[in-house]
């Protein structure tokens, strides 16, 4: 199966499993981005657009950020004026590894909201035993030291 993806004003044919150089992402290393451009998919049953695929997504993981080759641009001016200029830069890009392509929105849903729940869970976990530790204190001194020395170990417990 394969899906065209727009990102970047660009378009990418991509397949699982597919590594892809794209224009710069608000990401960083190892996080999970989801594009919902989808123009068409590919495979047993071709759909196309008008102009994007309905609940269709495509995810991806963020391998690194990384920049281009050098592009230069140079200025020559002739005759009289004698003058060269000479400028370069190298764009920004972001690496993405395609996970997996995504056909109907109820199984995107479901696995957005997974990972939301998960998080506000250990958020309010957190911030539960946080305030519990501080309210069993009676000093301000020692609820600070408590919340220094034990928030690794209260992350351990959180996080089983």
């Amino acid at each position: 199966m394969f899906a065209v993806v727009k990102t970047g004003g660009k378009q990418y044919r991509v397949q699982a499993g597919d590594i892809l150089r794209v224009e710069r992402l608000a990401a960083n290393a190892g996080e999970k981005v989801q594009f919902n451009q989808i123009l068409m998919l590919g495979g047993e049953k071709t759909v196309i657009g008008s102009p994007l695929v309905a609940g269709a997504a495509v995810q991806a993981d963020v391998i690194d950020q990384i920049k281009s080759e050098k592009t230069i641009k140079f200025v020559k001016r002739r005759r009289k004026h004698s003058s060269k200029r000479t400028r370069g830069h190298r764009q920004h890009l972001t690496l993405v590894r395609v996970t997996e392509i995504l056909e109907s929105r109820q199984k995107r849903l479901s696995l957005l909201q997974r990972q939301r729940l998960k998080s506000q869970r250990l958020r309010r976990r957190k911030k539960l035993l946080l305030q519990s530790l501080m309210t069993l204190s009676n000093c301000r001194e020692w609820a600070l030291h408590l919340r220094r020395n034990c928030t690794l170990q209260v992350l351990r417990v959180l996080s089983k």
